[in-house]
């Protein structure tokens, strides 16, 4: 499947394949999308779903530069940045959800009950390993040459935590941030387009546009 960038890390509006109707605040403006998709159902029967918000970053009509500093120690202009959310629904339409947020485990769980298939499963998967690799890739505390595996943790106080060897910068000191290579943003949209293939092969509600 092609899609044709906008930019080195831009999305095309045709890749973002909604299985429900977006809210207004949900459309597309060249900068900012979110991508709500149904990607299973659990043994109760609740509807799981994924949403991915994906927004560029650059500097503003004003002249206000976006500019950051990344993992490797570079600055950056322009970058991506992606934020994975999970839920779980129950109702008869869906509407009232029992659990929010950070749910990468029940989303997988939910990509292994029937109806699924095993493509959508498998594009579920990925998508979720993209989660845990890229959430929040503009909020990483430390740099590339710096590891929590050298005797200290989160319980570490701020000023007992190694320095980069490389460049001295301090842990926590700012928010660094990992910039999504182009092939990441293309199986993204890959894996959504596939898991809302499968979905409408699936399950009618989704076919129809109903959650």
């Amino acid at each position: 499947m092609e899609f044709e960038f906008l930019h080195p890390n831009a999305w095309p509006l045709q890749a973002c394949l909604l299985n429900h109707p977006p809210k207004a605040a949900d459309e597309y403006d060249g900068r900012y999308l979110i991508h709500n998709i149904i990607v299973g159902r659990t043994p109760e029967g609740r509807t799981a779903t994924l949403s991915v918000s994906l927004r560029h970053h650059t500097a503003t009509p004003q002249g206000i530069p976006a500019a950051r500093d990344t993992v490797y120690h570079a600055r950056v202009e322009n970058y991506d940045t992606a934020t994975f959310t999970g839920a779980l629904w129950t109702g008869r339409d869906a509407t009232d959800s029992v659990m929010v947020g950070q749910i990468v485990d029940a989303i997988r769980a939910a990509a292994t009950h029937e109806p699924v298939t095993e493509a959508l499963g498998a594009a579920v998967n990925a998508l979720c390993d993209l989660w845990d690799r890229w959430h929040n890739n503009h909020l990483h505390p430390g740099c590339v040459h710096q590891a929590p595996d050298q005797g200290w943790d989160i319980t570490t106080k701020l000023s007992e935590t190694p320095v980069c060897p490389e460049t001295g910068y301090e842990w926590g000191s700012d928010w660094l941030v990992e910039p999504i290579p182009t092939e990441v943003m293309r199986a993204l949209f890959e894996h959504v387009h596939t898991i809302n293939e499968e979905w409408a092969r699936v399950a009618q509600p989704a076919a129809t546009g109903r959650i």
